[in-house]
């Protein structure tokens, strides 16, 4: 089987060279593997990811690269931060972990000769993912008796059709807060936990029914002073979304771009949910 190099993007504006010379060198910087990476011409500066995971979708064959596994250079201090690695075929659909990039210049060529797997990466990742809040979790009142935060947290933190259960993904991004109230309610105390806990301030995720797991969780959006947006989705998709938004992967800005918060549809197209 001929060897295909990794694609290489960015979409930032970094001086690359220095960032693959780590990269073709690995964890302990005694390899010369700069044949493994192929820096792309093409800069995606401002773009978002999901541009540049469509691109390569589009094109990794006739540029003869590695079709599943290539690497987005999106923060400026990569030194610090990281880069993302992309896998365009976890279970069925897209994912994204961040690695420092000594370590993905390891991972990657290990995952493309199926030397370690996908999952091994989400539990043995040992790079923070920089300070990014975590996403609190609340049950309604009428719903307290019923539900079991425990199950909705594996539920949520299990991501898409359950792929990611028991990879605990560096503990689990989505927490509960023992707290039950009216949704009206709950939105004020999240003001108020967001501030002293340092949760993430705009988005949680609020279960509303006892049958969540028919039904779905709710996930809310605060958007300054309007009223806020709400999602009923699948837990596990919902969780899948915050994953992908805590690594960097896309925002919810991009998400609601092709959403209707009305009806609480959400893009399949844009977030490479890929099929049941």
């Amino acid at each position: 089987m001929d060897f295909l190099e990794f694609g290489v993007y960015q979409s930032v504006d970094v001086d690359m060279k220095p960032l693959v010379n780590v990269l073709s060198k690995g964890v302990f910087g005694d390899k010369d593997q700069a044949d493994m990476w192929r820096l792309q011409p093409r800069r995606f500066t401002g773009q978002r990811i999901t541009s540049i995971i469509t691109h390569h979708q589009a094109t990794a064959q006739q540029q003869a690269l590695n079709g599943t596994f290539f690497v987005v250079v999106d923060r400026e201090d990569w030194q610090e931060e990281g880069l993302l690695v992309i896998n365009i075929n976890f279970q069925g659909s897209v994912d994204a972990i961040r690695e420092a990039v000594n370590v993905a210049g390891d991972s990657i060529p290990s995952l493309s000769i199926a030397n370690t797997t996908w999952f091994e990466n989400l539990c043995n990742g040992e790079l923070p993912l920089f300070p990014r809040k975590l996403f609190a979790t609340y049950v309604v009142e009428n719903a307290r008796e019923d539900v079991k935060m425990a199950d909705v947290l594996s539920k949520v933190n299990g991501g898409l059709r359950g792929r990611k259960a028991g990879s605990d993904m560096r503990g689990g991004i989505c927490v509960g807060l023992n707290y039950t109230a009216s949704s009206e309610d709950i939105l004020k105390r999240h003001k108020e936990a967001s501030a002293k806990e340092g949760y993430h301030s705009t988005m949680f995720i609020i279960v509303k029914d006892a049958g969540w797991e028919r039904e779905g969780v709710v996930l809310v959006h605060i958007k300054g002073a309007q009223e806020p947006n709400e999602y009923t989705l699948e837990a596990g998709t919902v969780g899948e979304l915050l994953q992908w938004i805590y690594v960097g992967l896309t925002s919810l800005v991009e998400i609601e771009a092709k959403s209707n918060y009305k009806t609480g549809e959400i893009g399949p197209s844009l977030l490479f949910l890929g099929n049941e």
